[in-house]
């Protein structure tokens, strides 16, 4: 077993003990990206940057395609607007997913991924 999967497990372990849903704490996209073999911590255990570039980032490009294709374009919205509006969405996003994720860790009290 890799370094990598001990902590993951470790983690899980950690993680279901507390009374959060595993879907919370094991989000289906976590088990696409290590069934792709990326080698991601749970999102309670990734700093509060990489929370919100991770999120903020997917949330933004979903967001601003789905809206452009069912609103703004057929609204004549600039592409340029839709691009800064989709961008601040996902930063907004990114922030609040970021600090729901940090009060977690706080409430729970749980480990750091390096102590793991």
């Amino acid at each position: 077993m890799s370094e990598y999967e001990r902590k993951f497990e470790a983690a899980l372990n950690e993680l279901q003990a507390t009374e959060m849903w595993a879907s919370n704490y094991a989000p289906p996209v976590l088990m696409v990206l290590r069934k792709a073999g990326i080698k991601v911590p749970p999102p309670h255990y990734l700093g509060f940057g990489k929370v919100i570039v991770c999120y903020g980032v997917f949330f933004a490009a979903a967001w601003g395609v789905a809206m452009w294709f069912f609103k703004w374009q057929a609204e004549g919205f600039a592409v340029s607007a839709a691009i800064g509006a989709s961008v601040m969405a996902g930063a907004i996003f990114g922030c609040a997913m970021a600090a729901i994720y940090a009060r977690a860790r706080r409430r729970w009290k749980l480990s750091k991924w390096e102590d793991l």
